[in-house]
């Protein structure tokens, strides 16, 4: 028992020291537990964290009324108050080191009283920094056995006839990790995502959804802000992990930076966009880079005889008008993505074509 308190003792002292660095990631029985604003915070020398995510996210259900917060799992009833240092445990006083305090409209606790009262373990991980929750198993509650009833078996003539039906090949996934967009207009970055994941369900390919992907990024890389991706690109491992994280095929990643000049043709002056483009592609089966676009350029002016595969994505300028500098980044956005990635679509393209279409 004193190696146990020494072991949790040193875990919150090392929690403690990541909080004064940065936030904390909390992991429950192996899944992030998003907690939103409502971060972990450090009081009295403990560290105590929003009441409601946590014991929800320790499957247990959480009731409020006034002062006092009542947590209830199978097994445990716990009943602690705002501001007071005894909790009750099934009817039982436990002492607190520290008591409940609400900030912000969220009752926080000691993340160590909480643990324990449910029986959970509760280990510190670095890379990222988080504390792993892991809870203990709850016992089925048996039910009446139910003696299924005799099946009844149709026969279909037609399909008989025709023979068994073959299984297809599923459609090829794609997940777009966040990308980078830099120096442009509301316009140029709404046209640049559209365009992004257009290229790929234009052709033949499934794209993941964003909730699964933002759940996955924040498993990776620590965050969970799709309109706000990292600094840094991230790495073909990382891209890989991302994939397997939301069952897709490939990882598309990469960022475009815009800039804007003003020219002088023989009408006068008038605006001309450029982009350039470093993008990957990673291949899960594969377990590495499937294709490179490493400093593709465009500009708004080009007059590009892009087309078949992606080259419908491309507007002409003259279809869009929001201002003297956004149609331009629009148009750009679109060129350079097409202008990337067109090689390796036509590529694939006769490949996709023929694992939807053959069957096993």
């Amino acid at each position: 028992m004193k190696g146990y308190l020494v072991a949790v003792t040193c875990l919150f002292a090392v929690v403690g020291s990541a909080l004064a660095q940065g936030t904390i990631g909390l992991v429950v029985d192996g899944k992030s537990l998003w907690l939103g604003t409502t971060q972990p915070v450090k009081v009295g020398g403990r560290i105590l964290v929003p009441l409601r995510a946590v014991a929800e996210g320790l499957g247990a259900a959480v009731e409020a009324a006034g002062t006092t917060v009542t947590v209830s799992r199978p097994g445990n009833v716990i009943v602690l108050r705002v501001n007071q240092t005894e909790a009750t445990i099934n009817g039982r006083p436990v002492p607190l080191e520290v008591p409940p305090v609400r900030r912000n409209g969220s009752v926080y606790v000691p993340l160590r009283f909480i643990g324990e009262a449910v029986g959970a373990k509760i280990e510190w991980a670095n890379n990222p920094r988080r504390v792993e929750i892991t809870t203990p198993a709850l016992a089925p509650t048996p039910g009446p056995t139910i003696q299924p009833p005799e099946p009844i078996v149709e026969r279909n003539v037609v399909a008989e006839k025709a023979g068994p039906v073959k299984a297809m090949r599923k459609v090829p996934s794609v997940v777009i990790i966040p990308w980078q967009l830099i120096e442009c207009t509301d316009g140029g970055r709404m046209v640049a995502k559209e365009t992004l994941q257009q290229l790929f369900t234009g052709n033949g390919y499934a794209v993941v959804d964003e909730a699964t992907v933002r759940q996955a990024c924040y498993d990776v890389f620590g965050y969970m802000d799709v309109d706000n991706p990292m600094r840094s690109a991230p790495t073909v491992s990382q891209m890989l992990e991302v994939a397997r994280l939301c069952g897709a095929d490939y990882a598309f990643a990469g960022r475009i930076v815009w800039r804007t000049r003003t020219i002088w043709t023989w009408r006068g002056p008038a605006t001309k966009a450029y982009t350039k483009l470093d993008g990957l592609i990673a291949d899960v089966n594969e377990g590495g880079v499937s294709f490179s676009a490493n400093g593709v350029e465009a500009d708004s002016e080009e007059r590009s005889d892009l087309r078949g595969i992606a080259g419908w994505l491309i507007s002409p300028l003259a279809w869009i008008s929001a201002g003297p500098k956004d149609p331009h980044h629009r148009r750009a956005a679109q060129l350079v993505i097409v202008k990337a990635f067109s090689p390796w679509l036509n590529a694939t393209r006769a490949q996709v074509d023929r694992d939807v279409n053959t069957p096993w």
